[in-house]
């Protein structure tokens, strides 16, 4: 593919990417770019690190598989290219999946949801705080009503 049909992208931190447009489709940011009126050749500039955008551009040009129902899907029943590809940290994840929302890649942001999902089940509050960068904001004794109001609202109490 000659380079004037490349679309090239320049990452937060100066990195310059050349992406063909076949591997845009499933991103409705980037498929914009690629039909915008002065098609594909002033570089666009994007608010995503490198090291992220790279693995999201990964999973763009390998992912021919849809998901024709995302509705209920869990972690183990995601294809093999997306368990392999969501082994990562959390914080890559997340990064992954804050990026993907960015782009308007509906279908990682919604497997990046699965596996943060199947991940925080087993975290406490304190370690999705931590993780999340969230400050606690309550005061003890309104954590300890909030729950018990929780309580209360759960079926069969």
């Amino acid at each position: 593919m000659s380079s004037d049909n490349m679309l090239t992208l320049i990452t937060i931190d100066e990195v310059e990417f050349r992406v063909k447009p076949s591997d845009c489709v499933l991103s409705k940011v980037l498929w914009r770019f690629c039909n915008c009126k002065d098609k594909l050749s002033s570089p666009k500039s994007i608010t995503i690190r490198s090291s992220t955008f790279q693995k999201i551009l990964y999973w763009l040009q390998n992912h021919t598989y849809m998901y024709t129902y995302l509705e209920g899907l869990k972690f183990e029943d995601l294809n093999e290219f997306d368990k392999k590809f969501l082994q990562v940290d959390d914080v890559t994840l997340i990064n992954i999946f804050k990026e993907a929302h960015l782009l308007m890649i509906d279908q990682l942001v919604e497997i990046c949801a699965i596996a943060l999902a199947d991940r925080l089940e087993t975290k406490s509050v304190d370690e999705i705080r931590e993780l999340f960068h969230e400050l606690d904001d309550f005061e003890p004794g309104e954590i300890e009503e909030i729950r018990k109001e929780a309580e209360k609202l759960k079926i069969g109490h």
